[in-house]
């Protein structure tokens, strides 16, 4: 008599799939719930100081958010790239493939810093009140830095989310909201002795957000995944993979503004 050896495989019952995916998809969720609440706090108290201030804000924040999604196009081209190496066990491609992402985020936060540095000048140019130019021209140098370190984050997020390490991410950026909030509060009104710098202290405030997200998660990744080694020997280009993640992500970057 003959006996088949083959077993089918195990199903995964629906509700384990559902768990499986609430558990990596709201963190994800609540991570951008969180980032949407840093913008909406600079809002408030910056209106609450002073309402040129809000109106250099509200002609500020769209062109940072236009380029820094763009931008954040090559850092979502890291998670399928990541995913498919991991998926075979590839940890020198992880590797590659992050450190590239973080490459090309350099390269283009390096890019278009300048135009930051040019916003009084380019707000006058299209007509902008003298008064919102001034002080957007005080804010956005503060955001063309703080770019760098804010794509960086997203390659990392990117990184962390194809290994399903979403709950730090989570806490990466709801540390970021409060820290934000905490700076806002010290710097934009003088509050606890602090200098009251005004939109200038929003600014200050948001890159400091960045910086402390980005040595945060470079810390957790370090930590939680030796193995892949991501920061060793980070100076050394990979122009093969290099331009892998830039062909991916640059329709990326596209459609993001679409």
């Amino acid at each position: 008599m003959h006996t088949d050896a083959t077993t089918p495989a195990p199903r995964t019952s629906v509700g384990g799939q559902a768990r499986a995916l609430l558990s990596l998809g709201l963190p994800l969720v609540g991570s951008h719930v969180a980032q949407m609440l840093i913008a909406v706090t600079d809002t408030l108290m910056l209106g609450w100081y002073d309402v040129t201030d809000l109106a250099a804000l509200s002609v500020s924040g769209p062109i940072f958010f236009i380029i820094f999604i763009f931008g954040s196009g090559f850092a979502w081209a890291v998670t399928p790239m990541v995913a498919s190496a991991l998926s075979q066990d590839d940890e020198r491609q992880i590797r590659r493939v992050t450190r590239m992402g973080l490459w090309l985020s350099i390269l283009f936060g390096s890019v278009v810093i300048p135009l930051f540095f040019f916003a009084e000048p380019i707000f006058l140019a299209i007509g902008q009140d003298p008064d919102v130019a001034r002080q957007a021209g005080l804010y956005m140098p503060w955001l063309g830095v703080g770019i760098l370190p804010a794509l960086m984050v997203q390659v990392l997020k990117s990184y962390l989310s194809a290994l399903e390490l979403t709950r730090a991410i989570l806490l990466a950026v709801i540390g970021a909201a409060i820290l934000n909030a905490g700076v806002n509060y010290l710097l934009i009104f003088g509050n606890l002795g602090a200098p009251e710098l005004g939109i200038t202290g929003a600014g200050i405030a948001s890159l400091t957000s960045h910086i402390v997200s980005l040595v945060a998660l470079v810390l957790y990744a370090v930590r939680k995944r030796p193995d892949h080694a991501l920061f060793q020997n980070l100076h050394r280009p990979d122009p093969e993979i290099l331009r892998d993640v830039f062909m991916i992500g640059l329709p990326i970057g596209f459609t993001l503004l679409a």
